[in-house]
């Protein structure tokens, strides 16, 4: 009930009840040539601190790596 006293003081800041604006997202197309079965990862493997994908596909002998 701490969390009740001090809203109830006044010692929190208001709350905004207004929704925030929504996500824009926009598509990016990666690769084209992978068939079959597949899912991607993204991590950081070379960790030089921004994202990779990596791809892993039925049939395919390489892995890629963008």
């Amino acid at each position: 009930m701490l969390l009740g006293a001090a809203a109830a003081l006044g010692l929190l800041p208001p709350v905004s009840a207004q929704a925030p604006p929504p996500l824009a997202f926009t598509a990016h197309t990666i690769d084209t040539g992978l068939r079959g079965g597949y899912q991607s990862v993204v991590a950081d493997l070379n960790k030089d601190g921004r994202p990779d994908i990596i791809a892993v596909a039925t049939g395919m002998k390489e892995v890629p790596w963008y």
